[in-house]
């Protein structure tokens, strides 16, 4: 799509999965090295970047349900665990000599930024990275649409979705062996197929406002360029079909 022009500017969402190396861990230090050298490649390869990291190796929706606690308490943990996440991510790039910064919509510690999109565009001009915590701030709304929300904020002209799979298939490709993988796929197509990449309040605002998304499977490789820029690689979600 972007052929051998990569984004300038992109917002790239992690599962919180992404930081540990099994489902009993809640960190791991190998699975945040991984993700550090994710991000680094990045910076190194000229691209600026936002980052919106989900909460789900501390706290997922069904657990909410199942302790009986009301949705909205239930969101606000899980909104808490996304500023830890990025706590934990901005003292790892920070050790490795990146610049990093965390912000959210509600400041919980003196470290943590108030969200303010002029000076995270401001930032991340200068080749820092912002973590974005703290989901949209608000219960019913997933970190898929805050990682939409916030691409759209500071000026992405990419959403990246880094996941467990390999782009957008027909199918679910660990039930279905016939299951295809998309090289490209429309909003609309999507929408109307029900397919379950992500949330589809960030599938429409992203449609909305022209927004395409890049969705290929978390560190492989770990160039988020070299995948963006792969035909092998990945999904992505556009206007309409090149």
């Amino acid at each position: 799509m972007f052929g051998q022009r990569p984004p300038s500017r992109i917002l790239i969402k992690f599962s919180g999965e992404c930081l540990r190396s099994s489902s009993k861990e809640t960190f791991s230090a190998p699975a945040v090295h991984v993700l550090i050298e994710v991000l680094k490649g990045i910076v190194e390869g000229g691209i600026e970047c936002g980052v919106v990291i989900g909460a789900g190796n501390l706290f997922r929706g069904k657990e909410s349900h199942a302790l009986g606690l009301d949705r909205v308490v239930g969101d606000q943990i899980g909104m808490l665990g996304t500023v830890m996440n990025a706590l934990v991510v901005r003292d790892a790039l920070l050790c490795a000599g990146i610049t990093a910064h965390v912000m959210s919509p509600t400041a919980l510690v003196s470290s943590v930024l108030p969200h303010d999109p002029l000076l995270a565009r401001s930032l991340i001009a200068k080749k820092e990275i912002v973590l974005f915590a703290g989901g949209t701030g608000n219960a019913f709304f997933t970190t898929d649409s805050a990682a939409a929300l916030r691409a759209l904020e500071i000026g992405a002209s990419l959403l990246v979705k880094s996941t467990k799979v390999n782009g957008v298939y027909s199918d679910d490709p660990e039930v279905s062996s016939d299951a295809t993988r998309y090289q490209e796929i429309t909003f609309d197509e999507v929408l109307k197929q029900k397919l379950g990449i992500m949330d589809h309040a960030a599938i429409a605002t992203s449609m909305q406002y022209d927004l395409s998304i890049f969705v290929y499977k978390f560190a492989d490789p770990v160039s988020v360029r070299e995948a963006i820029e792969s035909k092998d690689v990945g999904t992505f979600i556009v206007p309409k079909r090149t």
